[in-house]
């Protein structure tokens, strides 16, 4: 616990650092330029204390927890970074779009194979013959 909560201490200073050596335009996206950013940017910053406070007192569940959750809302935050790099020379919305249904197809007659996979193997374990 002490190595996750000196790690995550070290992680906050590093944060800090990338954010204010970010473009201005992206890290003012941050700071109010986008609703959505700015929201997961203070919940990111409101769950770091209670990481840190989690990882002093050695609360393992709700460090852990707490720093699920941050990587989650991280990787957000990484693609809105990824968006404001590209964007002078790429917008997703500027994409086709064409539909095609045969992954689709194919994924969901894998997965109903693998169920049936599944359910003929807890069938043979639930029914095994137990007299040998």
């Amino acid at each position: 616990m002490k190595t996750f909560t000196w790690l995550t201490l070290f992680q906050l200073l590093l944060g800090t650092w990338f954010l204010v050596s970010l473009p201005r335009n992206i890290m003012l996206m941050f700071m109010g330029g986008d609703a959505l950013a700015t929201a997961i940017f203070l919940t990111a910053l409101l769950l770091v204390p209670l990481a840190l406070t989690a990882g002093f007192k050695k609360r393992v569940y709700a460090a852990a927890g707490a720093a699920g959750t941050l990587v989650v809302l991280m990787s957000f935050l990484r693609a809105y970074v990824r968006t404001g790099f590209q964007e002078p020379y790429f917008s997703i919305a500027d994409l086709t779009v064409v539909p095609q249904s045969s992954p689709m197809v194919l994924f969901f007659v894998s997965l109903l194979l693998g169920l049936i996979c599944i359910g003929w193997m807890i069938k043979k374990v639930l029914f095994l013959d137990r007299t040998t």
